[in-house]
């Protein structure tokens, strides 16, 4: 107990060092990796929700590992929001490598929060984690990022619901034949071919009746009928 008195104390002085600005990058590095020495964990976490806050990105890494490997994610979803929104992709990114290592905690998330997320990194990892949610949440998750601004978020989006065959997902391939971008529509096509088996074709060689000989899309229909099964 009494060397545990002599690291919180010592602990103690440097964060004051921190503070006052007179530690280097490395030694504030170091400073943010050894808080899991100390055994009071009210002390802990408190300078690790500090630590959070640091301007320099390095830092911000090491506290958000730290933060996740005492598993404080649900008992500071607030702070758990604020990572989340965190300029620093590096930092973004360990929230979500965490929650995919740990897919059993997906449940507990506060969704809208990555929803509606401005980074497009973070909304595309929900749809990654979304084959970790109940089946109707799943649905409900991803077909509101089928309707994202970003077409990368859109694609990941429809791969997933089609993967995943959730209700009405040859419908959803259908309609999205007809979106506005020609990425999407591509991707549509191969998922229907890919899923749909030969009822998928015959819906293809229905559309190119609709679509015309000549458009991108009945072009790339075209090519991909082709293909050998």
């Amino acid at each position: 107990r009494q060397r545990q008195m002599c690291i919180r104390d010592r602990y103690k002085s440097l964060v004051e060092r921190l503070d006052k600005g007179s530690l280097n990058a490395s030694q504030r590095t170091q400073l943010v990796q050894l808080v899991e020495r100390l055994e009071e964990t009210e002390a802990r976490d408190g300078y690790l929700l500090q630590f959070l806050e640091i301007s320099e990105e390095a830092s911000r890494v090491v506290a958000t590992r730290q933060f996740f490997k005492f598993d404080l994610g649900e008992l500071y979803p607030e702070t758990l929001a604020t990572l989340l929104e965190d300029p620093a992709l590096s930092v973004r990114s360990q929230v979500v490598l965490y929650y995919i290592r740990n897919r059993d905690k997906i449940q507990s998330l506060d969704l809208e929060v990555w929803l509606e997320s401005e980074f497009k990194d973070v909304r595309v990892a929900l749809v990654r984690l979304a084959d970790g949610l109940p089946r109707e949440e799943a649905a409900d998750v991803l077909f509101d990022l089928l309707l994202d601004d970003e077409i990368d978020v859109r694609v990941e989006a429809l791969n997933m619901y089609s993967r995943l065959r959730l209700d009405g997902f040859e419908k959803m391939l259908e309609m999205t034949l007809q979106d506005e971008s020609i990425v999407i529509q591509k991707r549509a096509v191969l998922n229907i071919l890919q899923l749909m088996g030969d009822p998928g074709r015959a819906l293809l060689e229905n559309s190119l009746k609709d679509e015309g000989t000549s458009s991108p899309l009945s072009l790339y229909i075209k090519s991909q009928l082709k293909v050998p099964k």
